[in-house]
């Protein structure tokens, strides 16, 4: 049990004891190190051929957009970018055979035989570089850089001023063949848009005449149907007949109101004259009673006692004429006179109302009905003028839409027909030469290899694990011979003693 913590700590000391070897002999490792790669670095490189010198010429092109492409730019929108040669589509016929082959032919290129360069030579020695304008968003306009590298430096520079001259020509041509053909299929599109829309326009101008015309003739005859039932049937003598019918039957139908209401009041008189005058008597008795004294002077030789007093209930009448009978007489005579006066012409009065109704009716049911028969011949009138106009309102529109539709097309022909006009009339093309070749006075510099070497880390690799293990001998060395120093000296010693 209690030799595992010593050989754990005897293990411990030993990895220790080794570290330490390494850290106090690191001239060691660091000299073994240093040989071992430089012994890869030589021989990795010690097999390698210094290259000839290469020369580069530079020429930039600029190329921007010609005047009839930044016309039409300007014109549909700066989101619609106008087709042409971007700079990468340049950039990819700068090789082209033809064009190689001129430069070629033009500077008499020829290989140590004598016979013509191949075009595959001349195009391994050039290479281009496209950079477009602004953020690359639009790649019409930019900067077309064309490296040309050779052993030769008057060679490369005249390779490339004259490959900048021809591309610039060729490109030139090219562009003033489209802006032609362009400019004569606009012209030929643009008189055949013209044509069609003119077309459209008087086929809409026509029928929009024999619209009107139909209209009109509808409008017209409706007017002269109408006038003809006018005419059979006028209105006019109707409703003024109607019309003093109607104020004489008006003016009969209040007097018969008035004379009813004063018949009324005549019956109501007449009512009341009849119970006063049943009231009173044509003549008034007028009596009184004789008094005693009287009584007694006149009887009093002639009766006796007895006689007195039969006497005394006797009394005298007078008589004489009632006038007020004889007025409410008079009075309810003149009330039945202006009952029956007033019966009679409620009579007439009735007998004209009765008369005058059915005219009235007649003549009134004639003109409603004449009225109602014109309401529904002019509804009729609008209803067909209605269609009329409807069916002209769908068909117009269809016209202008055709007209517009044709009408676009001709700005839009008129806009390109004006940019190919410029673009033919131009004389100078969109690509320009904006750095000519200069004969370069330095090649470029060489670099030892294109691929990254791995002499370097096995080198390193293997510096590092030999540096280690010689420390590990050298100290093992210097161990053994400290040992051997050591039992020398002690075996003198004894010999001594």
């Amino acid at each position: 049990m209690t030799e595992r913590p010593d050989e754990s700590r005897s293990d411990e000391w030993d990895l220790l004891g080794l570290l330490a070897i390494v850290v106090r002999k690191w001239w060691v490792v660091v000299i073994v190190f240093a040989a071992t790669v430089a012994v890869a670095l030589f021989q990795d490189r010690k097999d390698e051929v210094v290259p000839p010198p290469v020369y580069e010429a530079r020429t930039k092109l600029l190329i921007v957009a010609s005047v009839s492409e930044r016309i039409l730019s300007q014109t549909e929108g700066a989101e619609k970018r106008v087709a042409g040669l971007s700079v990468k589509t340049l950039s990819s016929l700068a090789t082209a055979n033809d064009l190689l082959q001129v430069v070629i032919t033009d500077l008499d290129l020829r290989v140590a035989s004598g016979r013509p360069l191949p075009v595959e030579n001349l195009a391994g020695m050039i290479s281009t570089e496209a950079v477009t304008a602004g953020d690359g968003s639009d790649e019409s306009g930019g900067v077309l850089t064309t490296l040309v590298r050779g052993d030769n430096p008057g060679l490369v520079t005249r390779i490339a001023n004259k490959w900048a001259e021809a591309f610039v020509q060729r490109n030139t041509e090219l562009v003033a063949f489209e802006a032609a053909g362009s400019y004569e299929l606009s012209a030929t599109q643009y008189e055949s848009t013209e044509q069609e829309l003119r077309a459209a326009q008087a086929e809409r101008a026509a029928y929009q005449d024999v619209r009107e015309a139909e209209r009109l003739a509808l409008k017209q005859s409706r007017a002269r149907a109408r006038l003809a039932r006018e005419e059979e049937t006028p209105l006019a003598p109707l409703d003024a007949e109607l019309s003093v019918l109607s104020a004489t039957y008006s003016d009969f139908l209040d007097q018969l109101d008035y004379k009813s209401a004063a018949l009324v009041a005549a019956q109501a008189g007449l009512s009341q004259s009849t119970e006063a005058l049943a009231a009173e008597d044509p003549v008034l008795v007028l009596r009184r009673a004789i008094s005693s004294d009287v009584l007694w002077t006149l009887l009093a030789d002639r009766t006796g006692a007895s006689s007195a007093d039969e006497l005394q209930d006797l009394v005298l009448e007078d008589r004489e004429r009632n006038e007020l009978y004889y007025v409410l007489r008079e009075e309810n005579v003149t009330l039945r006179s202006q009952v029956s006066v007033l019966q009679a012409e409620i009579e007439y009065l009735e007998e004209q109302v009765d008369e005058q109704r059915p005219s009235i009716e007649r003549l009134t049911a004639e003109v409603g009905q004449g009225r109602l028969d014109a309401t529904q011949f002019d509804e009729e009138t609008a209803r067909l003028l209605s269609e009329c106009d409807r069916e002209t309102g769908l068909r117009l529109p269809e016209f202008d839409q055709a007209t517009g539709v044709f009408q676009s097309n001709l700005d839009r022909l008129v806009e390109g027909l004006q940019a190919a006009e410029i673009a033919k009339a131009e004389r100078s093309g969109s690509i320009r030469v904006v750095e000519a070749a200069v004969e370069p006075s330095f090649p470029l510099p060489v670099s030892s290899s294109t691929t990254p070497s791995r002499a370097l880390p096995v080198g390193a690799a293997l510096g590092l694990i030999f540096g280690v293990a010689a420390a590990f001998v050298v100290h093992v060395t210097q161990v053994a011979v400290a040992r051997r120093t050591g039992d020398g000296a002690t075996g003198a010693g004894r010999g001594s003693v």
